[in-house]
């Protein structure tokens, strides 16, 4: 089960870097954060946990900011690994884009550190920051290929 974690700063510079708000909130900490994404929290989760589901409802988005996570879709009974994304990426924006329902199932291959954006505290930011919506639509299109 995942633990929930104080914010902190180094977390914080990776989810600006992630959402290109880093030049908006150059000296941004995790109370910047905090006041930006209220209803978000960071977290942590252990090795083999799975952080979504293939095929659950949820648009909340995540940013990896420590450790590794595997990307992997089940067709059928055939399972293959999609991807492995590293800190810094972004995850879980398909189901944000379409129509809700999660494509893939994410695990941790490691003790990780994510940071999970609520939905609504996204939306938020879209209508402050459209390149955040062109930057997760790109997101989208590239890995959905």
């Amino acid at each position: 089960m995942a633990k929930k974690l104080r914010r902190d700063d180094q977390a914080a510079e990776i989810v600006l870097q992630a959402f290109r708000l880093g030049g908006l909130l150059p000296d941004a900490r995790a109370a910047e954060v905090s006041a930006l994404f209220p209803n978000s929290d960071l977290f942590e989760y252990a090795p083999d946990e799975h952080i979504i589901e293939q095929d659950e409802t949820g648009k909340d988005v995540f940013v990896l900011c420590a450790g590794k996570v595997a990307i992997a879709k089940t067709l059928g009974t055939a399972g293959t690994t999609l991807a492995t994304l590293e800190p810094g990426a972004i995850f879980g924006e398909m189901a944000l884009l379409r129509d809700g329902v999660r494509v893939a199932t994410v695990a941790a291959q490691a003790k990780c550190k994510i940071f999970r954006l609520a939905a609504r505290d996204i939306e938020a930011v879209l209508r402050s920051h459209p390149h955040v919506g062109t930057l997760l639509l790109e997101l989208a299109a590239k890995r959905s290929v």
